[in-house]
């Protein structure tokens, strides 16, 4: 892959943060295929700058953190349509809601449940990040009593000159990332995807609208848990996805990503050393957006 040198700065950093859960005397992979100078859909990959900590997508990320885990209630305008889209369920029976497909007070308590779950004695650490093309991504990594080791994840977009909030999600796994990473929107929907599947402090009910933000509609169709749009505005089986997610890692919170030298095959192992390992199988297509990944072809094995 072919990195300015902010850019392969920005990388080594990213990944740092990534793993920053590490256990260094635990099983670790011992070797990784070059990273791909391409895309999963072929396309080479754009050119990334650090969003770092003078950079206006850094600052808003930070405080984006600082305010969900506030008291006050979540301005609807400050957060991307199609996040609004995945979060604001159930809608209500108001016009408005049906006619904008999404409830901003249901996104407002999905918000502060999940910074809730960090931990009100959460420490957390300053999110290292990557912007182009009007999106940034953010990993940080937070402690608390209820989560010793945590991570969270931040995606923006750019609209109307604003930095919108497009997925949050906090995790207690300690993900093993290749000693290669790939690229900072790929690496974060492969962290977005071992997240949600690994058991943590978010409930199975609130990862599972980010499951079906994930997931393509081939994916779900296979899981048998899609349904044609009911009157709350759900086109999957909340409950059953959610379930669905808890059996694949089995209960396992540690898992680290086994990239490949194929830019379409990933695969994710849970568990080391002598537990018993779940691999899941999967590939990256794009989503609706630049730099914007969903995923495909996905076997648990």
């Amino acid at each position: 892959m072919r990195w300015s040198k902010p850019a392969a700065v920005l990388c080594v950093a990213y990944s740092l943060v990534v793993a920053g859960c590490r256990d260094a005397g635990k099983d670790q992979p011992t070797a990784q295929p070059p990273a791909p100078s391409v895309g999963p859909d072929g396309q080479p990959f754009a050119a990334t700058a650090p969003a770092d900590s003078g950079s206006p997508a850094h600052a808003a990320a930070q405080q984006f953190v600082t305010d969900l885990r506030g008291s006050a209630a979540t301005d609807p305008n400050r957060v991307s349509a199609r996040f609004l889209k995945v979060i604001g369920k159930p809608l209500g029976t108001s016009p408005e809601d049906q006619a904008k497909k999404f409830s901003g007070a249901a996104a407002g308590q999905w918000l502060k449940r999940v910074a809730a779950a960090m931990g009100s004695d959460a420490r957390v650490s300053p999110a290292a990040g990557a912007a182009r093309e009007g999106s940034a991504v953010f990993v940080g990594s937070f402690e608390s009593g209820a989560v010793p080791k945590g991570r969270y994840l931040i995606r923006l977009v750019e609209d109307g000159g604003a930095w919108k909030l497009d997925w949050f999600q906090v995790s207690a796994a300690e993900a093993r990332v290749p000693t290669t990473p790939i690229d900072p929107f790929v690496d974060f929907a492969v962290l977005s995807l071992g997240d949600v599947l690994a058991a943590g402090p978010m409930t199975a009910d609130d990862r599972a609208p980010l499951g079906a933000a994930l997931f393509t509609p081939a994916v779900m169709a296979g899981w048998e848990v899609s349904q044609p749009e009911d009157a709350a505005g759900y086109d999957y089986q909340r409950g059953a996805l959610a379930a669905k997610l808890d059996a694949v890692a089995a209960g396992k919170a540690e898992w680290y990503f086994r990239s490949s030298a194929s830019v379409a095959a990933y695969k994710i192992q849970f568990g080391v050393g002598a537990e018993a390992m779940v691999f899941v199988d999967f590939a990256l297509v794009r989503g609706d957006g630049p730099n914007h990944w969903r995923v495909d072809q996905f076997v648990r094995h």
